[in-house]
């Protein structure tokens, strides 16, 4: 006789459902992001409030990775303003949240170009992590990220925080796709070898 395990029966009928919902959530969003667009391009500036809203931290946290905190504020207002300015120029090709960080990421090399000047600011300060877990493994990590170069902290921001895909992140950087791909093969790598060694070592 074939017996079948009910419980595990309907935890993954619960989780098909589950997937469902999230999927139909996903569409509304995008058919909202959609229509807020569209009245943005007509001028109708509370639209395009309601339309970066949701991504105004991100963005100010991206900021803060690569530039002293006196110059976030004006590098993300220079941001938001050539986002208004420049709407019709999106084509949708891309998800509206790239393309928000293409258009940020020139106004900060455009402040580093004005400026003259660079800075290294950890990866932790910027994304304000909230890992899982007590305070020991919160500082494991914050060592971890602190231990990647400037450029790999970028990716794993891209990436980890700000969600974009590899070929999101490979088309905002100008970057080729085998190259990202690699780059964070290593990366993952790198913190894993990181948190190892700081356990081994506690």
């Amino acid at each position: 006789m074939v017996c079948f395990n009910l419980f595990d029966v309907q935890r993954d009928s619960i989780g098909v459902r589950e997937i469902s919902e999230v999927k139909r959530m996903d569409r509304v969003e995008e058919d909202r992001e959609k229509h807020l667009i569209s009245l943005a391009r007509t001028g109708d500036q509370i639209a395009f409030e309601r339309l970066i809203q949701p991504y105004l931290t991100l963005l100010y946290r991206y900021i803060t990775l690569h530039l002293p905190q006196s110059d976030v504020e004006d590098t993300l207002q220079e941001s938001l303003l050539a986002m208004w300015q420049n709407l019709n120029s999106y084509g949708g090709q891309s998800a509206f949240k790239a393309w928000m960080m293409g258009v940020t990421r020139n106004k900060v090399n455009d402040q580093h170009r004005r400026s003259y000047r660079t800075r290294n600011q950890p990866l932790e300060d910027a994304m304000h992590l909230d890992a899982p877990g007590d305070l020991d493994q919160k500082l494991m990590l914050e060592q971890a990220l602190a231990g990647l170069s400037h450029q790999e902290q970028e990716l794993t921001y891209l990436v980890f925080t700000a969600g974009l895909t590899y070929n999101e992140v490979s088309a905002l950087t100008g970057t080729p796709l085998g190259t990202i791909k690699s780059k964070m093969h290593y990366i993952r790598f790198k913190l894993l070898k990181e948190l190892e060694g700081e356990a081994h070592a506690r």
